[in-house]
């Protein structure tokens, strides 16, 4: 009997001993798991705080190029009104050339930079529809030159525009910028905030200047392709302003003057009677006409149009020249950095002014975000190649 018994207390022992082992395996591997997982999360997060301020240090980098970008814009600007009191496509600020050498004296060790300039005041004042300070009543010669800018184009494209009624979104638009509610001044055809507050969702008229471009969208009338534009040929935003106080900010109205020397071919158009709004490629042409690598026409003379071939037939008094001046204050940059993989493109508005015993800056008015404008860096990397 004791042999058996002693087999008996030996393999409960053994059992034991055996389970005693699985226990200790099983918290041996539970305390890996819990290591490993506690690894895991650790290297998440690190490598989430490692991507945030990889992140900020991109985000900061792209700042100063943008903030380079500007400085060299604006010794540009400020430069040229050294040299002479007029501005134009021919001056070095509007040169790609001089642009992109300028690019070449900023140094960064990664990264692409790119900028561009325009006259602001090349484009039509939207604001200048409405006769401010008192808010009311349209010049004519305002409405005329909507009329032209929304005729032009439809006639480019009569299918796409085809629901496109000028008088509709020309007078809807003067009920959003004039001072009152109501619709003695445009009819039916404009358009106040009881039209607005019908739709779904509803908005209020502004009953004043529009601050943004982008409010053009909400008039009535407009097509979304006409603003925008379609296919990489620009809408009708792209020739348009909402700023055009006076330089000397002496009072509120916007004079409505377009710089002729510096706008683009539609706006030209816009300017002309219409049986002559043909003439307006020519005019561009004749601005950037070159001969051995310098620009052959003399731009700083009111009236120079006159020189163009077949402008000399247009009837002088259906020129307003009132609205055309020769020299600007505003001006557009748009600037593009790109940085290890990560892009900024930025848009201002700036006023060239006097700042002090005659010494000339530049003061940013408006900045905002421009996801457009890195197509730029496409163009500097072409300007490589």
């Amino acid at each position: 009997m004791e042999q058996p018994l002693f087999f008996f207390i030996r393999r409960r022992c053994t059992d034991a001993m055996n389970n005693e082992r699985g226990v200790a395996l099983l918290v041996t591997l539970s305390i890996m798991a819990i290591l490993l997982a506690g690894a895991f999360s650790l290297h998440r997060t690190v490598l989430s705080h490692l991507v945030t301020q990889r992140t900020r240090l991109n985000n900061a980098q792209l700042e100063a190029m943008i903030t380079s970008a500007r400085q060299a814009a604006v010794a540009l600007l400020i430069d040229d009104r050294k040299k002479n009191d007029i501005d134009s496509v021919q001056d070095a600020w509007a040169d790609p050339e001089v642009i992109a050498n300028t690019l070449k004296r900023l140094t960064f060790e990664t990264g692409k930079l790119n900028y561009f300039i325009e006259d602001e005041l090349g484009r039509i004042q939207i604001n200048a529809l409405v006769q401010y300070p008192q808010g009311r009543l349209p010049p004519q010669q305002q409405v005329d030159l909507w009329e032209r800018i929304l005729d032009g184009f439809i006639s480019a494209d009569e299918t796409l525009f085809a629901d496109v009624e000028p008088f509709t979104i020309i007078h809807s638009l003067i009920d959003w910028l004039d001072f009152g509610d109501g619709n003695a001044i445009t009819g039916l055809n404009g358009a106040e905030s009881d039209y607005y507050e019908s739709l779904d969702p509803p908005y209020t008229c502004r009953n004043g200047p529009l601050q943004h471009i982008s409010e053009l969208r909400w008039i009535r009338g407009m097509n979304e392709t006409l603003f925008e534009g379609v296919e990489g040929q620009p809408g009708l935003r792209d020739f348009l302003t909402v700023h055009g106080l006076p330089e000397d900010d002496s009072q509120f109205t916007f004079t409505g003057e377009i710089n002729i020397n510096t706008a683009p071919e539609p706006v030209i158009r816009a300017l002309l009677p219409e049986p002559y709004s043909d003439l307006a490629k020519a005019i561009v042409d004749y601005r950037d006409e070159k001969a051995d690598g310098q620009f052959v026409n003399d731009l700083s003379q009111p009236g120079w149009y006159r020189n163009v071939p077949g402008m000399g037939n247009v009837p002088i008094d259906q020129i307003d020249q009132k609205r055309i001046r020769l020299k600007s204050h505003l001006f557009r940059i748009r600037m593009a950095a790109e940085i290890n993989g990560q892009q900024k493109g930025v848009m201002m508005i700036i006023q060239r002014k006097e700042v002090s015993d005659g010494k000339l800056g530049c003061q940013v008015i408006r900045r905002e975000s421009d996801p457009g404008a890195v197509s730029l860096l496409k163009q500097e990397k072409q300007a490589d190649e």
